[in-house]
Order: structure tokens, then C-alpha cells, then sequence
């Protein structure tokens, strides 16, 4: 691959088989110096006889100080070669943009070892990460890292064994890390001995189906007694989604004396790639 400059082409001091040093610049086009060029970088040129009955394409290295492309490589040219032209007269000389130049989306890229750490530095990843939000931004919708959060507490005391919504939340298509926790917490004349928290797809409060997401059934058991606070964790778990999905966090805990119940559900989630 070449580097690439924008609108120069110029006229060289002779033609032959000789290296193309600058004389002038075409009309309405840039000289080499004009447009920018990089001592020492690789550029593809077009040189063209007036009437086209010569021409070659190929690839030239740029000397600032002296003013000269030198002809490294012919690629294709009038005679069907990869030999030089041997110009009968002056050529116009074009820094081109060639199809191997080029990203195609459609097609496999080809790159070197040195092209590869050069792509990686011009992204501010020469060490092999990712650059991160230098300021206090947050990642947008469908970028990598955005997140959101939701909390909320159960909207009516517990009945024993009965499955109550927390809270919902909306995920929308992709690949996202979720992580949360259901606090349960009652009042010391309350006396409970079994807690389930769940996040699941369905809409009905239950404790037994998870639906589409992973993770299972977040299961404490201990003996009955009186004045237990506790939270259950969730995840961190993976969920890929191909559609934008609702899931709800159900909770439910097993009173054996007292009402006076209820958890504060709260959950995170971070896209992953």
C-alpha cells in the first residue's frame, strides 16, 4: 500500500528510463512539495505520454531534497511489462490512488507487519488497547461500553411464597455484561427462612422460570427466624440479544410470622462488544 496525495501532477526534467525528477508542476495541479509530500514515503504514480501511446504505473519513492520520485517498482504499462518505459519524450507524472490503496468492506485487506502497527498507532492503540473516554463522556447508544442502570423497591409488602415484581429493565440487541443485587429487609418481628430472586423475560411474577436470560434461580435457605436482612446477587452474567428485550428482576421470600417485608432490587449493564 501507498500513501496518498491530493491533485499533483507534474512534468520531470526528461523522459528515458531515468528516475522522474520535479521540473513543474500541469496547470490547475500541485507540485509534489505543494501537496504535501513526505520525505522518503512510497506513493504510486501514473506517467503519461500527451498522446497515451506511453504510459506506466507504478511505484515511487519521494526525495524532498532532491526533488526526485525514484521509479522502484513498475506494476503494469503500455508494452504489457513491468519494465520501465523507455519515455520518448517528457511525461506527465500523476501521484495516483490504486485499487491495492484502497479499503474495500466487500473484498479481504492484505496488510504487512509495519502497516498493521502503523494502523494501530494512527487509532491510539500502538500498545494493543482499545483507547479509552479521556473526559467525563459516557459512551453512546450502540457503542462499545454504553451502559444504564435501574433501581427500584418491591411496591407492596411480601406475601409468604408469593413472587413480586422489583423492578424492569429494557436491554436493547447486543452483546451486554449484567450485574445487580435484590436486598431483602424487614422489620425484627418478622420472622423468614427462604429467599429467591430471579430475572427473567416473563412479565408474571415467578421464582421458577428465568425465560430467555442466563443465571438461574438466586436460592437462600436458613432456619426461620426473626430480623434477616440479606442480599442476593446477580451475575455478572452474558446475555446476547438479536432484538431489544424487556426482563424483570422477581423476588420472593417464605414468612413464617409478621408482614412487614420487602427488597430493593437494583441492576446494571454494560454493553461487552
Amino acid at each position: 500500500m501507498a500513501a496518498f496525495l491530493d491533485a499533483c501532477r507534474f512534468l520531470p526534467t526528461a523522459g528515458g528510463t531515468g528516475d522522474w525528477t520535479y521540473s513543474s508542476a500541469v496547470g490547475g495541479y500541485l507540485s509534489p512539495a505543494g501537496a504535501g509530500a513526505a520525505n522518503g514515503q512510497v506513493y504510486k504514480y501514473r506517467a503519461e505520454s500527451a498522446d497515451l501511446t506511453q504510459w506506466e504505473i507504478g511505484e515511487g519513492s519521494w526525495n524532498s531534497s532532491s526533488g526526485i520520485l525514484t521509479r522502484i517498482t513498475v506494476l503494469f504499462n503500455s508494452a504489457g511489462t513491468t519494465a520501465k518505459i523507455n519515455f520518448s519524450t517528457v511525461p506527465q507524472v500523476a501521484v495516483v490512488a490504486l485499487k491495492e490503496d484502497l479499503l474495500a468492506i466487500s473484498e479481504a485487506n492484505s496488510f504487512t507487519t509495519a502497516q498493521k502497527t502503523q494502523a494501530r498507532t494512527n487509532i491510539g492503540m500502538s500498545d494493543g488497547h482499545l483507547p479509552a473516554e479521556a473526559s467525563s463522556g459516557t459512551a453512546n447508544s450502540g457503542e462499545l461500553g454504553e451502559e444504564g442502570h435501574t433501581s427500584a423497591s418491591t411496591a407492596s409488602n411480601y406475601s409468604s411464597g408469593v413472587a413480586q415484581n422489583v423492578l424492569s429493565f429494557t436491554l436493547p440487541a447486543g452483546d451486554f455484561e449484567v450485574t445487580g443485587w435484590n436486598d431483602f429487609s424487614g422489620s425484627g418481628a418478622t420472622q423468614t427462612s427462604d429467599w429467591n430472586t430471579i430475572i427473567s423475560s416473563q412479565s408474571t411474577p415467578t421464582v421458577s422460570n428465568n425465560g430467555t436470560f442466563p443465571g438461574g434461580v438466586n436460592h437462600t435457605r436458613m432456619p426461620a427466624d426473626f430480623d434477616y436482612s440479606l442480599r442476593q446477587q446477580i451475575g455478572p452474567v452474558r446475555v446476547s440479544l438479536s432484538a431489544s428485550t424487556t426482563f424483570y428482576m422477581h423476588g420472593a421470600v417464605t414468612i413464617s410470622s409478621g408482614t412487614v417485608y420487602t427488597s430493593f432490587g437494583y441492576v446494571k449493564w454494560r454493553r461487552a462488544r
